[in-house]
Parts: C-alpha cells; sequence; structure tokens
C-alpha cells in the first residue's frame, strides 16, 4: 500500500528507526526483511503467539529513563545515550546492562554488594562485580554516573 501510495521509502526508513515490527510469519516478514527491515515472528504463526511475542519483547527493551547528575540517560534495549549530546548510543553487553537496570531501578539509592550479587546472576565474586562496574564505566559516556560509595556498594549518581 505504501508504494501505491508512493510513500515506500518514507515507511521503509520510518521502520528503520525505533519502531518496533513485528509480523505474524515468516511469510509476512519476508518482505520486510528484503527491505533491511527487522521483525520479530513468533514460533507459531498464530495471532495470540504475536501479540504475545511483542509484550514480552517490549517488557525486555522498553526504553527507561533516568535523570542524572549528568543529564537525562536513556537505555533502550541494549543502548544506552546521553540525549543532549553530539556522541552516538552506546551498545553495552548483557551483565554491564544488567548491572546498570539494578542500579537505576534503585533510583539513587545506594545498593550493597550482596545484593548486587544476588540481583546479578552472571556476577559470582565481589572481584567479578569490580570488574563489572568498571567495564560498565568504561562503556558509559558518563562514566560518573556510576558512583562507588566507600564500605557501602555502588549508586547512581542522580
Amino acid at each position: 500500500m505504501a508504494q501505491q501510495y508512493g510513500k515506500r521509502e518514507e515507511l521503509i526508513a520510518a521502520l528503520q528507526t525505533d519502531v518496533l515490527t513485528a509480523a505474524v510469519g515468516a511469510v509476512t516478514a519476508h518482505p520486510l526483511a528484503e527491505a533491511g527491515v527487522e521483525a520479530i515472528v513468533p514460533h507459531r504463526w498464530r495471532l495470540g503467539a504475536l501479540i504475545k511475542k511483542v509484550c514480552d519483547h517490549l517488557e525486555s527493551h522498553h526504553i527507561v529513563r533516568a535523570e542524572t547528575a549528568h543529564g537525562t540517560m536513556e537505555i533502550r534495549g541494549h543502548q544506552v545515550r546521553f540525549p543532549h549530546t553530539p556522541t552516538a548510543p552506546v551498545r553495552l553487553s548483557p551483565a554491564p546492562l544488567a548491572l546498570l537496570r539494578e542500579l537505576v531501578m534503585a533510583d539513587g539509592t545506594v545498593l550493597s554488594r550482596e545484593e548486587l550479587l544476588e540481583m546479578l546472576p552472571l556476577c559470582d565474586s565481589e572481584r567479578a562485580l569490580e570488574m563489572l562496574v568498571s567495564r560498565l564505566r568504561k562503556s558509559l559516556q558518563a562514566p560518573a554516573v556510576v558512583q562507588t560509595v566507600v564500605k557501602r556498594g555502588y549508586k547512581l549518581a542522580v
């Protein structure tokens, strides 16, 4: 339909941004894939399965915004960015992303090392947690967003 109205390129460009594209099956996803648009597709090609797939995806990939001492931070899926800076978003691997999400959800409250070790299944020791914090800081555009509170733990600088 977009092709008939002369809007195909605009539609494809819009679908390649931060829009979630979903298709009920491989047949309906094929034209999207050919156009360079990634679509989520459920294992069972049914409308109910598609709705569940979209809900699951949004639950794990929704946008989280946090006001920090260094400006607003956005987490979109695996990417973190500070919208008011000219630099590109930073893609985090799962472990640093999980740590950052926990700090954001704590909203400036200090999380002890013990609490973080319980929350982060990929982290099994205090040394591993320290390395994870270090990797997260090195990845972020504003490393001071993650603060160490001596003898207590870590927090998001709000």
